[in-house]
């Protein structure tokens, strides 16, 4: 099961690599790097969050 937050930067990443395809562009190619940027941030929270979640339904499952 994919977090929303992968699906979002799966999402994005796909929509930089239509922009870089079909433009040559210097200012698409700036937005690009900021998008991949982005793209790995949200990768990282929505890794963290699933880390918290599991540590806590853990956490849980031993206090029953």
């Amino acid at each position: 099961m994919k977090s929303a937050f992968l699906e979002q930067g799966e999402t994005l990443w796909h929509q930089t690599e239509q922009l870089e395809k079909y433009s040559g562009s210097d200012i698409v190619f700036q937005e690009n790097g900021r998008l991949k940027a982005e793209v790995k941030k949200a990768e990282k929270r929505g890794k963290e969050i699933e880390e918290k979640a599991t540590a806590v339904l853990a956490q849980a499952g031993r206090k029953e």
